[in-house]
């Protein structure tokens, strides 16, 4: 899981920061200032997940950490760089009746009112239209 770090990321798993990132951001872009881990893979799950979550147009990593090249940063003017595609996700319009049943399935004895009284078939009973 990613968390925030003063100065930047880090990548923790089981409770302990794996991996960590010093990050500066310069306008549209986010510059990988520097890169650790403390556990083999870590650093390739940071970097992942920071591409998937950055909301910029590029990552860009001086250096030559091997970790690059395997998250599909290309090699350009010494830094390395990944282009991030900033398009927004395409929303779908729904009918009220589809957000009435998502509703509905989602009803358990751990959202019922009261739990006590709930029963598998209360919610059958109450998915029926």
């Amino acid at each position: 899981m990613i968390v925030r770090l003063e100065g930047g990321v880090g990548w923790e798993e089981d409770g302990e920061i794996v991996a960590a990132a010093e990050l500066e951001r310069d306008g549209d872009r986010l510059v990988i200032r520097s890169l650790t881990a403390e556990r083999p893979g870590a650093d390739e799950s940071l970097m992942r997940t920071l591409a998937e979550m950055a909301n910029v147009t590029e990552l860009v990593a001086p250096g030559d950490e091997p970790v690059y090249r395997l998250c599909g940063f290309e090699e350009r003017d010494g830094c390395w760089t990944l282009p991030l595609d900033t398009t927004p996700m395409p929303t779908r319009a729904f009918r009220l009746s589809e957000l009435e049943a998502a509703v509905r399935a989602a009803w358990s004895a751990e959202t019922a009112d009261n739990p006590e009284k709930w029963h598998r078939t209360t919610r059958l009973e109450n998915t029926e239209t």
